[in-house]
C-alpha cells in the first residue's frame, strides 16, 4: 500500500455531491459505498462498513458491472481504489461526469 500521507495522483480529480452507489466486494464480504470523488486513475470510496481484509478488492456498479483495479490504502471507512485501465473504468468516468453536468435549461 502506498504512504498515506504522501500525495501520488496526476490526474484532476471531481468531487461526486450526489454520490455514486457501487458494491464493494472483497472475499465473502459485500458492502455498499459511495464515490467521494473520482479521477480517470482511481476513486476515493466510502464504504457502509470498515473493510476487513483490502488486499483483494472489486467494485462493481449496476448498470456498468466490475471495475478492476486496486486497493491503494484503506482508512475506517474509506478507500483508494487505482483503476485497472480499461472499458469499465472509462465508463464508470463517464458516467460521473454526466452527473456533474448540469441538464440543459428549457425557456
Amino acid at each position: 500500500m502506498a504512504e498515506r500521507g504522501v500525495d501520488r495522483r496526476c490526474e484532476r480529480r471531481y468531487e461526486m455531491p450526489t454520490g455514486v452507489v457501487l458494491k464493494v466486494i472483497t472475499g465473502d464480504q459485500f458492502l455498499t459505498s459511495r464515490i467521494e470523488d473520482i479521477s480517470l486513475g482511481g476513486a476515493c470510496v466510502r464504504l457502509n462498513a470498515p473493510l476487513v481484509d483490502d488486499k483483494e478488492i472489486e467494485l462493481a456498479h449496476p448498470r456498468i458491472g466490475r471495475i478492476k483495479g486496486t486497493c491503494v490504502w484503506s482508512e475506517d471507512n474509506r478507500i483508494g481504489y487505482r483503476f485497472e485501465k480499461g472499458p469499465s473504468s472509462l465508463e464508470l468516468f463517464a458516467h460521473c461526469m454526466k452527473l456533474l453536468v448540469p441538464a440543459p435549461r428549457h425557456f
